[in-house]
């Protein structure tokens, strides 16, 4: 009868340590479980965060960037209508501070939709005609800098379906950070 209770005990003492290790498994998984969902709640509120500072950021950026477009556009105007001259080198450097004040918009709301982003647009692009206008951007800046800038473009580069606003973004940073 001592045997037979011995390996009985042996029996529950064992199957108690193979639910032991279960449940410590189990407590492992849900507390790796639960650390996964701490971090996507500390990830969402960043991105609730990183939202509102955007929102305020874009809120006070876009009124100067406004106010730069407009007298931009009336110096253009301006230019255009006592213009005599047919490139005329002034209105050039107008049309590019034009340009570059409606990026500055779309970065601003490309940075507001980073926390829902906006579909991609792809367009059949000129490569060659998106890396010249990238780089006579930067020629202002770099002649101040007194950089002379040597440009090699290939003159059969194929079109590429892109988003042509993220190259020039990215062309942008690799000619500045250059």
């Amino acid at each position: 009868a001592l045997v037979y209770a011995n390996a009985q005990l042996e029996r529950e003492i064992a199957e108690r340590k193979r639910i032991e290790q279960k449940l410590r498994q189990s407590e492992t998984q849900y507390r790796q479980l639960a650390q996964d969902r701490e971090q996507q709640l500390i990830f969402s509120d960043r991105r609730v965060a990183v939202g509102d500072l955007a929102a305020s950021f874009a809120h006070e950026f876009n009124n100067p960037v406004a106010i730069i477009l407009g007298f931009a556009q009336d110096l253009l105007r301006e230019v255009e209508s006592t213009e005599v001259e047919p490139h005329n080198p002034l209105r050039r450097r107008l049309e590019i501070i034009e340009s570059e004040a409606q990026r500055c918009k779309r970065l601003v709301r490309d940075l507001v939709d980073f926390v829902r982003p906006a579909p991609t647009n792809y367009l059949w692009t000129d490569l060659r005609k998106l890396i010249t206008s990238s780089l006579a951007l930067i020629a202002t800046p770099l002649r101040k800098q007194q950089i002379q800038m040597e440009v090699d473009v290939s003159p059969d580069l194929p079109q590429l379906l892109l988003d042509a606003q993220q190259l020039q973004q990215v062309l942008l940073n690799l000619f500045f950070n250059a």
